[in-house]
């Protein structure tokens, strides 16, 4: 019962893996399937992409009848996700408290923004926002603000985080018989993405969060056509790096022999890497690098990216077909298991496809079935 990205992408997760997911909208659906670029299905290419194998059962559950049909769904069910508002699941009784009181044997699985605590739990928020207040957003040199980050990533680790929730709720349900309540926010989602860097010893006078400034060392350099990205993270590697590039004086040089004060000295060569990065193509500079054993890469987007070869090989990248949408490609199986490895079983539903099928399941007669289609109840 879930809207917008990241809970409805955790489901995925779930069913890219043989979970059954039902996805409970109102009878109008959600506002995903209308944000974004449409597709020939009549829902938004944004909605096509993350709500793959799921069952779509729309009712409004603010009538008598439709609560009823929703508590029966939830009294069969394994796991309730959602991302509503604590404060929304608090007065439909769908928060974790009222919910192990009926269904104790139910994992209920909860997002917000700012968790379930503390002075922001009733704040509303999205990505960007807390992104913005954890450090995310970060302001280059030169750039009047700070830049927005090209992916949604406090949604899409957060639905990571999810997933993951559900799986070890779940075994410690099958292990013990108790169930138990999972639940995670976009602003946890955004400090664990920092954990390399996320500390602050005490003592010191503030933790360094900065964004590294003039580094030569794990960057992109801009070549004759196009850019290049470096990631030296060693003296070995820099080494590697400067030779590489014909720089074998700097090596030589007693400015640049202590190691540990790397973040101080590489400021001063900066300009000099990128002068020479600027004097050969992305390819050459990949070859050069490549035998040089320096870890690089070209930076590209948009078709080359769905088209990249190791992308397909690894199956990240699948192209399939939509039954009213046509052909597409989109995003594959990142997590890869032996036995049972993810597949894509359902593609993601019309408004109400599925709605007569799972009450059917639940043990609506047909009927009965008519009848709550009649009232508007339901929709299929």
């Amino acid at each position: 019962m879930a809207h917008h990205l990241a809970a409805p992408l955790a489901a995925m997760h779930l069913g890219d893996f043989g979970a059954d997911v039902v996805k409970v909208e109102s009878l109008e659906g959600e506002d995903w399937r209308r944000w974004g670029r449409p597709s020939p299905s009549g829902d938004s290419q944004l909605y096509l992409a993350i709500n793959r194998n799921k069952r779509s059962l729309s009712v409004d559950v603010g009538t008598r009848e439709g609560r009823a049909v929703l508590d029966r769904l939830l009294g069969s069910a394994d796991v309730f996700l959602t991302n509503y508002a604590p404060a929304v699941l608090r007065e439909l009784k769908l928060d974790a408290a009222s919910l192990r009181r009926r269904y104790p044997r139910l994992i209920a699985c909860a997002l917000s923004a700012f968790g379930t605590r503390g002075p922001d739990v009733d704040r509303r928020a999205f990505d960007m926002i807390v992104s913005g207040e954890t450090g995310l957003l970060l302001k280059p040199e030169g750039v009047p603000a700070p830049l927005v980050n090209g992916a949604p990533i406090a949604d899409t680790m957060s639905a990571q985080m999810l997933a993951y929730g559900v799986a070890l709720a779940l075994l410690h349900r099958e292990r013990t018989g108790r169930a138990q309540a999972v639940e995670t926010a976009l602003i946890n989602a955004t400090i664990a993405l920092q954990a390399h860097r996320f500390i602050w010893l005490d003592g010191d006078p503030e933790p360094d969060l900065s964004p590294p400034r003039n580094s030569i060392l794990y960057r992109a350099y801009a070549t004759a056509d196009g850019f290049v990205t470096v990631a030296v993270i060693s003296r070995r590697l820099f080494q590697r790096l400067c030779r590489a590039v014909g720089f074998d004086d700097v090596l030589a040089d007693p400015r640049h022999a202590d190691w540990s004060k790397v973040s101080v000295w590489q400021a001063d060569l900066a300009e000099r890497f990128e002068q020479r990065f600027r004097e050969k193509t992305t390819d050459e500079w990949l070859q050069i690098l490549g035998d040089a054993g320096v870890p690089s890469g070209r930076v590209q987007a948009g078709a080359a990216v769905f088209e990249h070869p190791q992308l397909v090989a690894n199956e990240v990248v699948l192209h399939t077909r939509h039954p009213r949408a046509g052909g597409y490609r989109a995003i594959g199986f990142p997590l890869k298991l032996s036995s049972t490895p993810g597949r894509i079983r359902r593609h993601a539903p019309a408004l109400g496809a599925d709605t007569r099928a799972v009450l059917a399941d639940l043990g609506y007669s047909g009927a009965a079935i008519r009848t709550l289609i009649a009232g508007r109840v339901v929709r299929d």
